[in-house]
């Protein structure tokens, strides 16, 4: 008899009710708001205490594979979540970031060439090396993550590991959640609830993103099932033992 009752982490409840969709962008906010409408009518999600999943998540095969989608000629048709998402941050995040700001810099400046303009700026800008013009997203230095390393086999890796690894601390700790949960999607809905759902054919539009398809990592059904290869990200987001729980539906 299950006695666990799982819930979104409140760290990351927090941080979705931060991110509000822009006005200007209608025509995404309706596609949004029309896809949604049409999950939450149907009777195939699998509800596990206030968390709905969108039964997509346990038939997604999904692993990273660096070496078929960095921004390099030979990629094709490929995109990468290291190069080619927009990944807007929250302040909460960027004051994480902004902690680490010395062993960041340190640590990329002997390793990145494409970063030393950025790091060694003068120019009175107030946004920290690692944020956009904006000052609201983590910009792409040559076409990619400024937390990115591409290595002699052109493929692509987070740095942030590293730090987090040399600085003793959970990689949630500094990783902006949109790179932790990807390619998984989480939703608030009313009354408590949220769903869980993941970038597929049907929902890429509402979250103006490329198609699975064109994401080696997501259309490739030789990689292991999603809910196996991410049981960590989910048992982090939900709870322990989660992961298992949601195998059990699949």
């Amino acid at each position: 008899m299950k006695n666990t009752t799982y819930k979104l982490d409140s760290k990351v409840m927090k941080w979705l009710a931060c991110d509000e969709p822009d006005d200007g962008e209608e025509e995404a906010d309706e596609f949004f708001a029309n896809w949604l409408e049409n999950v939450e009518d149907r009777n195939d999600l699998i509800v596990i205490d206030k968390i709905l999943v969108d039964p997509s998540v346990l038939k997604a095969h999904f692993d990273c594979v660096p070496e078929r989608c960095a921004p390099w000629t030979e990629r094709g048709r490929f995109r990468s979540c290291c190069a080619d998402i927009y990944v807007s941050i929250e302040k909460e995040e960027i004051a994480k970031l902004k902690k680490k700001h010395r062993v960041l810099s340190a640590h990329l400046l002997k390793t990145e060439p494409r970063l030393k303009k950025l790091l060694n700026s003068s120019n009175g800008k107030k946004n920290e090396f690692f944020l956009d013009e904006d000052g609201d997203a983590l910009c792409r230095p040559a076409g990619r993550c400024v937390f990115s390393l591409m290595d002699k086999q052109a493929r692509l890796r987070c740095r942030l590991y590293t730090v987090a690894k040399k600085e003793k601390v959970d990689i949630t700790d500094i990783q902006p959640y949109t790179c932790r949960i990807f390619p998984l999607v989480i939703i608030q809905l009313d009354r408590g609830r949220v769903l869980l759902t993941v970038l597929d054919k049907k929902n890429y539009k509402a979250f103006e993103s490329y198609p699975p398809s064109r994401f080696p990592c997501l259309s490739d059904s030789r990689l292991p099932p999603l809910v196996k290869s991410m049981s960590k990200t989910l048992d982090w987001l939900f709870g322990k033992g989660f992961a298992k729980e949601l195998q059990k539906r699949a």
